[in-house]
């Protein structure tokens, strides 16, 4: 049975192979992922895909084969790569976000709507997700009874990337809706 929170390990952590995992992730989910979507469906839509990069990161270190990304985003980080690689996805991730706020703050006019935002973007979508989507992944692992790996990791991820890409479809919709209310809560306080 495999946990990214439990894993006993057998092997020391291979940094090279480690460091070039954080990097290809970085370049990949952190620079390619986020242009693209920029370039196709604009700022506003980044803004529900930033969040979910430490859940994309924990998806992809449960048990991703090569052994690139075994490290990449443990809950238990027990080496000094895993604390400095956990340490910087997610304040690459927290200052994209912020930075995004703050672009839609002085876009809008309006602090109180960026502040809105920020409340909504950190507590649901940035800090509640991880933890649902690795203990999901070690309840599937223990319920999908199967010898054979391959199967069982294909099935898990699959379902995994399929909640994380709703959850980034969902997320700009979700984020308009609880900070407009809000928005209007804080207003009616004046």
């Amino acid at each position: 049975m495999y946990s990214n929170n439990k894993k006993k390990r057998t092997q020391p952590i291979n940094v090279d192979n480690q460091m070039i995992g954080l990097l290809l992730f970085i370049i990949f989910f952190i620079i390619v992922i986020p242009y693209i979507i920029y370039k196709k469906l604009g700022i506003e839509k980044i803004e529900g895909y930033f969040p979910t990069i430490p859940t994309i990161a924990t998806v992809i270190s449960y048990h991703f084969p090569p052994n690139y990304f075994s490290s990449l985003y443990r809950d238990d980080t027990k080496s000094k790569y895993e604390n400095i690689s956990k340490k910087l996805i997610n304040v690459t991730t927290i200052s994209s976000i912020t930075i995004l706020i703050l672009y839609l703050s002085y876009k809008t006019n309006s602090f109180i709507e960026g502040g809105a935002r920020a409340l909504i973007l950190f507590t649901l979508f940035f800090i509640l997700p991880n933890d649902f989507v690795n203990n999901n992944m070690i309840k599937l692992n223990n319920y999908i009874e199967t010898k054979n790996e391959y199967v069982k990791n294909t099935l898990i991820y699959t379902f995994m990337v399929s909640n994380i890409l709703l959850l980034i479809a969902c997320e700009d919709r979700l984020i308009s809706y609880f900070s407009n209310i809000l928005v209007r809560k804080i207003k009616n306080l004046n």
